[in-house]
């Protein structure tokens, strides 16, 4: 028997997750389509919005072959995610934001996750942390050989979020973006990521973005700009990228980094 989801609170405040083994069934992992697992949810909290939940801390949790790892909906902040192991999943660690509030202060630290599509998704969320996970893309298509659409890291209207030495990697390039920032992501920093086998390594449509000291390896494009305003700053390194740099938003980005290393 496989649950719908293995645990789910509603407006919490204060609360721990730790130490717990949750998950479905490793049999409909093989099976096609992007998210093929009966138990849709590792751990999940919602609420109604009436209030802010404060203080949540999942700890060092082993979740696998569930569609979202980690699912958090309406307010919630103060919210920790550290040193979790996510396996066999379509999404890691997913959370939608309240408008209103947009759930100040969420950090991600030191999770491994290896998914189908996305690995961390934010929506809405002020001052992101994201530093020192470890996200594989997994080749778990129709053919076995080749990933679903997706991302690493995916941020929508994340202001004055922190992306930071992370290792992201793919095991084809088949349209997979390391560091996706969409719009509405105003004022971050991408810094000493280490970004492997994807389509584009980092993206950013928003503006106000340093994105500086990146590790790029086989990308068919490092740094993709599609918006003004930014900034690639020092010690970015490509190896055996087909494009390093691209400017898509008209020429009105800094690309003029100090030091390029390039293999």
């Amino acid at each position: 028997m496989n649950w719908g989801e293995c645990i789910h609170l509603v407006d919490v405040a204060g609360a721990t997750i730790k130490d717990c083994w949750l998950g479905g069934s490793p049999f409909e992992t093989a099976t096609s389509g992007a998210s093929p697992y009966t138990t849709t949810k590792g751990i999940s909290l919602s609420g109604s919005n009436s209030f802010g939940n404060i203080e949540i801390q999942i700890e060092a949790n082993t979740i696998h072959c569930v569609g979202d790892a980690i699912s958090i909906s309406s307010w919630y902040e103060g919210v920790r995610v550290v040193s979790n192991r996510m396996v066999q999943v379509t999404r890691g660690v997913v959370q939608t934001g309240y408008a209103t509030s947009r759930n100040p202060l969420f950090i991600a630290e030191d999770n491994h996750v290896d998914f189908r599509t996305y690995g961390i998704v934010l929506d809405t969320v002020f001052m992101a942390q994201i530093r020192g996970n470890n996200l594989l893309r997994s080749s778990h298509g129709s053919n076995g050989t080749v990933g679903y659409v997706g991302a690493g890291i995916s941020l929508t209207s994340c202001e004055h979020a922190l992306v930071e030495a992370n290792h992201i990697a793919a095991l084809d390039t088949a349209d997979f973006t390391g560091v996706q920032i969409n719009t509405g992501c105003w004022r971050g920093r991408g810094t000493g990521n280490h970004i492997q086998a994807a389509k584009w390594g980092i993206t950013c449509y928003s503006s106000g973005w340093e994105i500086d000291a990146n590790w790029y390896y086989q990308c068919t494009y490092g740094a993709y700009l599609g918006a003004a305003g930014n900034h690639v700053g020092a010690n970015n390194a490509f190896s055996a990228c087909t494009t390093n740099v691209s400017d898509a938003s008209g020429g009105a980005n800094a690309l003029s980094p100090r030091t390029h290393l390039i293999s």
